[in-house]
């Protein structure tokens, strides 16, 4: 018979379907099977070991993390009497700043250097300058910050205003605090963190004492207002009692 008769075609062409479907019926068949064993069996257990501790390590990481960090400032140099600080988050979450403030004791001793030639007059024993001897502190006054969001594990660069008015005064002995506060940006975790500040934790609180010292900020622990002036004469090795 002619290899192209009707009935020859037919016939291959039922192999060809044939052997698909068995094919894909075993393949099918094959994966099934396979599934059924690595979940029916020690695979199972091992894998979800597996999923279970990378989920815990992860889990834990976060944690010590989380407890660990904190929202921190790190001076970094002055800039035509401004200061650069850098705003660290070192938690795992992102967190709100509610309010940064740069607050000066009310009654303290200060040093200015001034940077430029002036005539001044004097009345008396006092020296009155052409532009007043009315000065505020303008670092005070900033809370850019405020309502801002900080990323979980990053850092964030800021400018803090002059601690003069005057852009000739330099301070040369200066005391000064960083106070902020601060929340998570997860509803769930400030939460958790609202309930445990009730037993004494702080994470949503930063302060930190400043001697300002030649326009450089040191951290310190003393809150003595004229812990500034004694540093600084001590450095030039003054007498305290003609200092303070």
């Amino acid at each position: 018979m002619d290899r192209h008769h009707p009935s020859k075609r037919r016939s291959n062409f039922y192999k060809v379907i044939l052997c698909k479907f068995n094919t894909t019926f075993f393949a099918k068949f094959l994966g099934g099977l396979l599934l059924k064993v690595i979940f029916t069996s020690r695979f199972k257990k091992i894998i979800e070991w597996l999923t279970g501790a990378g989920f815990t390590f992860l889990f834990i990481s976060l944690i010590f993390q989380y407890c660990t960090g904190n929202v921190d400032v790190v001076f970094e140099k002055s800039i035509n009497n401004q200061y650069e600080f850098y705003l660290e988050n070192t938690t795992p979450f992102d967190r709100v700043i509610e309010k940064f403030r740069v607050h000066t004791p009310p009654t303290q001793k200060v040093i200015f250097e001034i940077t430029k030639d002036m005539y001044v007059k004097k009345v008396g024993n006092n020296i009155i300058f052409p532009e007043g001897n009315d000065v505020y502190v303008p670092a005070t006054e900033y809370s850019e910050l405020d309502k801002k969001v900080l990323p979980g594990n990053s850092k964030q660069k800021i400018i803090v205003p002059p601690l003069a008015s005057k852009r000739w005064l330099k301070p040369e002995a200066f005391v000064a605090s960083i106070n902020i506060v601060s929340r998570p940006r997860n509803y769930f975790i400030n939460i958790i963190e609202n309930i445990l500040s009730i037993f004494g934790n702080k994470k949503h609180l930063f302060n930190q004492n400043y001697v300002i010292i030649d326009n450089y900020w040191k951290a310190v622990e003393s809150n003595d207002p004229d812990e500034a002036i004694k540093l600084v004469c001590k450095y030039y090795n003054d007498k305290q009692d003609e200092c303070v």
